[in-house]
């Protein structure tokens, strides 16, 4: 079971009151799926599967797992996380949302293991594109990117990637609004784990 549950409010965000993982990532599993399949439980989201890739990373020495957007669709008295024995995995990343004839995000999970215990880190995205957003990414940087470095880690969520643009001209990257800059640290490479 999930055990504490950290809900950031920004205005009122201070030391005591959240708890930034640290984490420790080296390697990751990958996992993604057809968004429009139905599985055997009649969902459209991981959850039929979810132990099971869980488990099987877990023995390919994964510490963390990021599961592709539109990830677990929340519900009562399913809890991801909950029997499942995992040595190696301290995080996974998954997104929640509400499935319908339009999917919406709800928000994005970072759970990770504290002393034997499974706990929530929430974020929200924050934009998608630049496209008259150019204010948006320069208050994400200066606002946002603090509670999203996690340890040698830190995370953007989908369209936020636009912050830091790759051009093919001069092949380099171009972080003209400081997404890089404000992660604090060089972000070592991770190694995907890849079963057999």
């Amino acid at each position: 079971m999930i055990g504490k549950t950290i809900t950031k409010a920004r205005q009122k965000l201070n030391a005591t009151t959240a708890e930034i993982p640290a984490l420790n990532v080296a390697r990751i599993g990958l996992v993604s799926r057809d968004y429009s399949h139905k599985y055997k439980n009649g969902r459209r989201d991981f959850s039929d599967a979810f132990p099971g890739i869980l488990e099987l990373l877990d023995k390919h020495k994964c510490d963390a797992v990021l599961f592709s957007l539109y990830s677990i669709i929340p519900r009562k008295p399913f809890s991801p996380l909950a029997h499942i024995q995992l040595n190696n995995i301290k995080a996974v990343l998954y997104e929640e949302f509400a499935d319908g004839k339009k999917r919406k995000r709800k928000q994005f999970v970072v759970a990770h293991r504290k002393n034997n215990q499974w706990r929530r880190y929430e974020l929200s995205q924050m934009f998608g594109t630049l496209t008259g957003n150019k204010q948006k990414v320069i208050d994400f940087v200066r606002d946002e990117m603090q509670w999203r470095v996690l340890g040698n880690c830190f995370i953007l969520l989908c369209g936020e990637s636009n912050g830091v643009k790759y051009s093919p001209i001069d092949k380099s990257v171009h972080d003209v609004f400081g997404v890089r800059r404000a992660s604090g640290r060089h972000v070592p490479p991770l190694r995907a784990c890849r079963p057999r």
